[in-house]
C-alpha cells in the first residue's frame, strides 16, 4: 500500500469513515462533503503524486466565483503545498487541488487540507449568493491560513 493510501485511510478513520482506498491506485475516491463540494482522493501513477481535489458540485460553475478563485490561486499555501484552481472543461466545473509526492505525504497533510477545503466551499457559497463579492486583502490571510 502506498503512503497516500495509508494516510488517506487513516484520515478517513479520523472522521469516522471506514477506510476505503484499496491497493488499486487507478481509482479515485469521491466523498460528497456538503451541497457545495466533494473531496476527491486520487493518485497520478506517472509522477507518483497524490492528488487531493475539492470539486465544486454545481454545474456549470458560476463564472464570477471561478474568476475570484483563479485570481487568488497563486498565493494559497496549504500544508506546505500550493492549492491551485482550474476548470474541468468536460463538465464546466471548477476544482482546487493540491499535489503531494507519495514519498512525502502523511495524515497530517490531509488533516490540514480538509478544513481549508471546507472554508473554500463556504466562501464559494457566499460569493455565489452575492454575500461576499470579492475576497478583500484583509480577509485573504485569514481565509487561506
Amino acid at each position: 500500500m502506498s503512503n497516500f493510501q495509508t494516510a488517506a485511510n487513516e484520515f478517513l478513520e479520523s472522521i469516522d469513515l471506514s477506510p476505503m482506498l484499496e491497493d488499486d491506485l487507478d481509482g479515485e475516491l469521491v466523498l460528497e462533503i456538503n451541497q457545495n463540494f466533494s473531496l476527491v482522493f486520487g493518485f497520478d501513477q506517472t509522477t507518483e503524486t497524490c492528488v487531493l481535489r475539492i470539486l465544486f458540485n454545481d454545474l456549470p460553475t458560476d463564472t464570477r466565483v471561478l474568476t475570484e478563485l483563479l485570481q487568488n490561486s497563486n498565493t494559497l499555501d496549504v500544508a506546505g503545498y500550493n492549492l491551485t484552481f482550474g476548470l474541468e472543461v468536460a463538465h464546466s466545473s471548477a476544482y482546487g487541488e493540491i499535489r503531494i509526492p507519495d514519498s512525502d505525504i502523511d495524515v497530517t497533510h490531509l488533516k490540514q487540507v480538509f478544513p481549508v477545503f471546507l472554508q473554500v466551499s463556504e466562501w464559494y457559497a457566499e460569493v455565489k449568493a452575492g454575500a461576499a463579492p470579492e475576497l478583500s486583502g484583509q480577509d485573504h490571510p485569514q481565509m487561506w491560513m
